[in-house]
């Protein structure tokens, strides 16, 4: 018979969106993982952060993100048995920043297909009433 855990295991992830004046966007990301127990050990809590802002200009767009803001992405573990014990860390690929300049061309907006705005000319408002007639007849 092993050894009796507790394994409660929580995480929380959040991520806020602002509009700045001059038509920036702010973007922040983060999250948090507590500790972890597994079948022979535990991990420990983990944290991390990202953030990016774009700003538009009609029909280009300028964006600056970074990953890992915090440089915390990493891993580290402890695993344990009858005659050994096994420390382990990993690390993410680190901070990172990119910047991207972007240009949108055509009609971004989806377009109807043709049966669809066929269907919206024969019935443009239908209602219950509208309905109920159509299947007594």
């Amino acid at each position: 018979a092993g050894k009796s855990q507790d394994n409660l295991s929580w995480n929380i992830r959040a991520m806020a969106s602002v509009m700045l004046p001059w038509g920036i966007s702010l973007q922040v990301r983060g999250g948090y993982n507590a500790k972890q127990i597994t079948a022979q050990g535990y991990r420990e809590p983990m944290y991390r952060m990202d953030a990016g802002v774009k700003k538009s200009f009609n029909k280009w767009s300028v964006s600056i993100n970074m990953r890992d803001i915090l440089n915390s992405r990493s891993w580290h573990g402890f695993t344990n048995g009858e005659n050994f014990t096994q420390e382990s860390k990993s690390w993410g690929s680190g901070r990172t920043a990119n910047f991207t300049v972007s240009y949108s061309f055509g009609n971004m907006k989806a377009k109807k297909n043709k049966k669809e705005m066929k269907e919206d000319d024969m019935n443009p408002q239908s209602s219950s009433d509208d309905q109920m007639g159509e299947m007594g007849e």
